[in-house]
């Protein structure tokens, strides 16, 4: 894992990101007290009648849901 900025972020074709938090070590704090110290993302598009497409495997999720 790495730190990226938001111009790597736009040219990404398939990104699988994270939000972490990170230790002065810069591994993954993963036992802390904090919430949401580690937040799995995923991208998504909309199709022409405004649903949701999941990238990585092209489920449709209705407008309604969201």
């Amino acid at each position: 894992m790495r730190k990226v900025t938001a111009e790597e972020l736009a040219i990404l074709e398939k990104p699988d990101l994270s939000i972490c938090k990170i230790g002065p070590d810069g591994k993954i704090q993963r036992e802390t007290e904090d919430p949401f110290n580690f937040v799995d993302l995923h991208v998504h598009n909309k199709d022409a009648e405004g649903n949701v497409v999941i990238f990585y495997n092209g489920a449709t999720l209705p407008k309604e849901f969201f």
